[in-house]
């Protein structure tokens, strides 16, 4: 492919570009760590996180109930940096930063080895970094990163036939460790394991070792299956890992999913997204393996809206043909004037939106963790509306980090992800524990599955601080609104 000839391209070796691959990294993620507020997936991890560096659970907890939202491996890892002396927000952020650090050098080796040269693994990995698809997962406290360099290391072991037949002992440990980190995205190992032994190496199909190599992940499923099954959670552990692609609304449901996802796509990384077409188009017989990776973007165009760490695991498919859609020419590499003043303009381009996209996470969320940083150290307090996760991550966190003991103080929580009626608001304001209407009791398990109204236990039974979260009504017998902001009213002086 590219000659590498000249003085200036023979100092452009691996290590160098590995270290200026590196930097990049450092640059645009480091600032990000102290930013933003815990804000959505965030701040419920954050409390499993807390929750699991005080008492580790072999299923991890929420408000101390089991949840089959996510393995324990990720919250047992991060757990190891929560009492590190920073703000919460870098020490529950600080793993995933780590995870996304070790992969920068993985991803660009998979390349190399993919078909790429040195230089055109250099650019494709750079634009990997340059997008919010890997920006946001690696500067937030979220499993994403943790888990694609599980499975960008699993890979590099398929792929790296110079560490001998041993390496697919390997590979089936990191796969093992991929589920225990994100579930059925560990699913991805053995697809792109598939994929690239029969395009390129085609005699390991009969290695019993790669075959026996693929039986990770369905040995993970069944030993999580039993897992969550002893704790009583066996359907809502099965149950994310289809509705997380197939949407329960049927195919209008499935359509608006779809729809979202697309819109997420455009804002988190749509510039490299279109770019990358035409390389494919012109390129992909050439790299049918690539092609492949490519291809599983489908899937998060199903699922990932509003979450653009969806797309990480197929970005480095994505770099590859955008890349080649702006080096290649007569099918050789071509990095002249043109081609270095376009990608710069494109990387300005891409970091202004993740810059505004940042800026708007910030000023939507704000309004949240200031309402949960007033009611932390709070008794009596009462917490109604629809979802608020940065309001609860920053009451319980606050209190919880804050005690000696390690023990947050009790509150009452009524919530939905959908809004909650206002009959329904005024009914549980004026007695917490109604059961007129249905409600969830003693789990959140199944909250992100379903549209039900779920209520935390307490033993609380008057309220002197309430928040509400969406909603017009006023509780019954508050002589005080402490803040009004964004949606969230805090009330005090109540009962």
């Amino acid at each position: 492919m590219h000659d590498l000839s000249s003085p200036r391209e023979k100092a452009a070796t691996p290590g160098n570009l590995i270290i200026a691959l590196v930097l990049v990294y450092l640059i645009t993620r480091l600032p990000l760590l102290a930013y933003l507020p815990l804000v959505m997936d965030e701040a419920v991890y954050g409390i499993m996180i807390e929750e699991q560096a005080h008492a580790p659970t072999i299923i991890p907890t929420f408000l101390d109930y089991p949840m089959s939202w996510k393995p324990a491996l990720f919250f047992w890892a991060a757990s190891l940096f929560s009492s590190l002396p920073l703000p919460m927000e870098i020490a529950y952020r600080l793993p995933s930063f780590l995870f996304g650090l070790a992969t920068v050098p993985i991803v660009f080796q998979i390349l190399r080895k993919a078909g790429a040269d040195d230089l055109a693994a250099f650019f494709s990995t750079g634009i990997f970094l340059l997008s919010m698809f890997t920006i946001y997962p690696d500067a937030a406290a979220l499993t994403d990163s943790m888990a694609f360099f599980l499975i960008s290391s699993a890979l590099l072991a398929y792929m790296s036939e110079e560490w001998g037949r041993k390496r697919f002992l390997l590979a089936f440990a990191l796969s093992f460790a991929a589920f225990f980190t994100k579930f059925i995205l560990a699913a991805m190992i053995p697809a792109l394991a598939i994929a690239y032994v029969y395009f390129n190496r085609k005699a390991l199909m009969a290695d019993r070792l790669f075959l026996l190599s693929l039986l990770a992940v369905p040995l993970a499923f069944c030993i999580n299956l039993a897992l969550f099954s002893d704790s009583g959670l066996g359907d809502e552990f099965a149950l994310p890992l289809g509705s997380n692609t197939v949407s329960p609304g049927g195919l209008q449901g499935q359509v608006m999913r779809a729809s979202g996802a697309i819109m997420t796509m455009l804002l988190g990384g749509g510039i490299w997204v279109m770019i990358s077409v035409p390389g494919l188009l012109a390129h992909w017989r050439k790299n049918p393996f690539m092609a492949f990776w490519y291809a599983l973007t489908i899937f998060p165009m199903l699922s990932g809206t509003y979450m653009i760490w969806y797309f990480l695991p197929v970005m480095p498919a994505i770099g590859y043909f955008a890349f080649m859609s702006l080096g290649m020419w007569k099918g050789r590499v071509r990095l002249d004037k043109l081609f270095y003043i376009t990608f710069a303009m494109l990387a300005i381009a891409s970091l202004g939106l993740a810059s505004f996209l940042y800026y708007y996470l910030h000023e939507f969320n704000v309004a949240e963790k200031n309402a949960g940083l007033m009611l932390s150290g709070k008794e009596n307090v009462l917490i109604i509306g629809k979802y608020p996760p940065t309001l609860i991550a920053y009451k319980y966190l606050t209190e919880l980090r804050g005690s000696p003991a390690g023990a947050a103080k009790d509150f009452g929580w009524i919530t939905s992800v959908a809004q909650i009626s206002d009959e329904r608001m005024s009914e549980y304001l004026a007695d917490y524990h109604s059961s007129k209407y249905p409600i969830v009791d003693g789990t959140f398990s199944e909250f992100f599955t379903t549209n039900q109204t779920f209520r935390k236990d307490t033993n609380i039974t008057l309220f002197d601080y309430v928040a509400v979260v969406g909603s017009d009504a006023v509780p019954p017998g508050c002589r005080d609104v402490l803040s009004n902001d964004s949606g969230i009213v805090v009330f005090g002086r109540c009962g």
